[in-house]
């Protein structure tokens, strides 16, 4: 027996009767009885292995009495599809015990920890703890507290390391601090309520972080809360300062989650990459965050995105004043700002594009952006865009709201207009200094705020979209009708001030969803995107 598992490795998932779970860890709320399962190749040797608590691997095969040391060792023989099972007693004792799964031919077998937690043993436990509630004093419950939590810390599935680790009477006063008798009567709840205690007090200590990778889970987050922690722009120095702008110590579940949701929030205003993602999080938690989310406009999260602050009372909502974006109806009207000069701005004047060598080679990395192959040479030849290096047109790559601007401008020309531009991270020493400045008089581009182009930033979809409406109507190509009807699978993503360009456009088939029918507004468009939208305007212009 002891040789066997040596040979043996698992490579597939473990699984119970009741939940299933990828091999690492799984948790079993069971009686005595236990099934695991899972798959493989066909008619494979599979051998499972489960071992004491604190029993290893290695002791297990150099043990003259292997039996005391193993729960359960069985051998079985995976079906024509694959799949195998075996069930086994495990008895009435909640407790973790290590499971080594191996398959015939693998040189090892794999390890993951079984978390058993017995009912019966489970509902003795729950019942022990609602008497603590009824104990005289605050002392004489924490005391209780502390000896349920360490004599059934397996019969309620705790987090063996986290209560290893935990100040248990800090743990208990924020735990009858933040529930009542009644909110701790399931295996679920009681579990999730202790856990968060003893994950706080250990936060309010500096002994582990909130936001954690391994961590993050046993503080129970408001979904509306942790669900942004996954978001692929929370890297590691958003992390670290997300950490520090919690506040320590929170004695109760509520504080707690105050702090950490305004903490998370001004991770993901600095770190966004949207204004959506902005207007999101903060409408969702509101109540949290003590706003008001009838103030959170598309205005104001663009003005706010990308920057740093200290709380979330810095952030301006009250002081804060509506701007109207420029999206025009009515196609050759005037702007209503000011801002152009003259009656029309439909002359041929074109900014004069950068030259094109074409005489190097054609693009060579556009595999699998075949859909963007026609935009892409298309627009090469006109003069509208080049590649990164010979021959290499980086189709994948984003696009920066300077670069489309360029792009666009030179598809759709405009006379030079009178006016100016005040926006701060445009200089006149800038290679796109007369692209924005164009844009911005006409009226086609307002800044992410009203002092701000973004540039730098990468283009978002429905940016892209109304950059191209503007031009298109200023221009007058077409007559703003208003908003379309909206036909995306994603529609209520699309901002406010978007929805008009993007329901219009896709009216007309500048713009198209994905294979599933989402716009995705606030995606960063790539390289290929952008060529593809512009090539669309200039088919669009060239057949009216």
């Amino acid at each position: 027996m002891k040789k066997t598992i040596l040979h043996f490795a698992l490579a597939l998932v473990l699984l119970c009767t009741i939940t299933a779970g990828a091999a690492g860890e799984t948790e079993i709320f069971a009686d005595s009885k236990v099934t695991l399962s899972g798959s493989t190749d066909k008619n494979a040797a599979v051998s499972i292995t489960v071992l004491k608590k604190g029993v290893t691997l290695e002791e297990f095969n150099l043990s003259s009495n292997p039996e005391t040391l193993c729960l359960c060792y069985r051998q079985t023989v995976s079906d024509e599809k694959g799949a195998y099972s075996v069930s086994f007693d495990i008895g009435t004792l909640s407790s973790e015990y290590d499971v080594y799964t191996g398959v015939s031919g693998k040189d090892k077998p794999e390890y993951s920890l079984l978390k058993y937690v017995n009912k019966d043993e489970n509902a003795l436990a729950l019942t022990n703890l609602a008497a603590a509630f009824d104990r005289e004093t605050d002392e004489e419950k924490y005391s209780e507290f502390e000896s349920i939590v360490k004599n059934k810390m397996y019969a309620l599935g705790l987090n063996s390391d986290l209560i290893g680790a935990a100040n248990l009477e800090a743990a208990a006063k924020i735990f009858f601090a933040s529930v009542k008798k009644g909110d701790v009567t399931t295996y679920e709840t009681a579990k999730t309520a202790i856990d968060k205690s003893a994950a706080i007090s250990l936060s309010n200590e500096g002994k582990i972080t909130v936001t954690g990778i391994n961590t993050v889970k046993s503080f129970s987050l408001p979904e509306s809360v942790g669900k942004y922690l996954e978001k692929s722009y929370i890297d590691d120095e958003t992390r670290t300062f997300i950490e520090e702008k919690i506040s320590k110590p929170s004695n109760s579940f509520g504080e707690f989650d105050k702090s950490a949701a305004q903490a998370v929030g001004l991770g993901v205003i600095y770190s966004s990459d949207g204004a959506g993602g902005v207007k999101s999080y903060l409408t969702e938690n509101a109540n949290l965050l003590n706003i008001d989310s009838a103030k959170v406009t598309d205005s104001f999260a663009e003005s706010i995105v990308g920057k740093k602050f200290n709380k979330i009372s810095e952030i301006g909502l009250d002081s804060f004043v509506e701007e109207e974006k420029p999206i025009y109806s009515g196609g050759s009207s005037s702007s209503g700002g000011g801002k152009v000069s003259g009656s029309a701005i439909g002359g041929i004047i074109p900014i004069i594009p950068e030259p094109i060598d074409k005489t190097t080679d054609a693009f060579s990395d556009l595999q699998g952006y075949e859909w963007a192959q026609n935009a892409i040479n298309a627009l090469r030849e006109k003069g509208i865009l080049n590649g990164k290096a010979n021959g290499i047109f980086a189709p994948s790559e984003l696009v920066l709201r300077e670069e489309f601007l360029k792009m666009m401008l030179t598809a759709v020309t405009f006379e030079d207009l009178s006016g100016a531009m005040s926006f701060e991270d445009v200089g006149k020493d800038d290679w796109y200094y007369e692209y924005v400045k164009k844009a911005y008089i006409a009226g086609i581009v307002n800044g992410v705020s009203d002092k701000i182009f973004g540039s730098g930033r990468a283009v978002s979809r429905q940016d892209m979209a109304v950059m191209c409406y503007n031009a298109l109507l200023k221009k007058g190509i077409i007559n703003g009708v208003g908003e379309v009807n909206l036909t995306f699978a994603d529609k209520d993503s699309i901002s406010s001030y978007a929805r008009e360009a993007v329901s219009y456009l896709g009216s007309i088939k500048i713009v198209n969803g994905d294979d599933t029918g989402r716009f995705n507004p606030e995606s960063t468009a790539t390289r290929a995107e952008a060529a593809q939208m512009i090539y669309n305007v200039i088919a669009y212009t060239e057949n009216k």
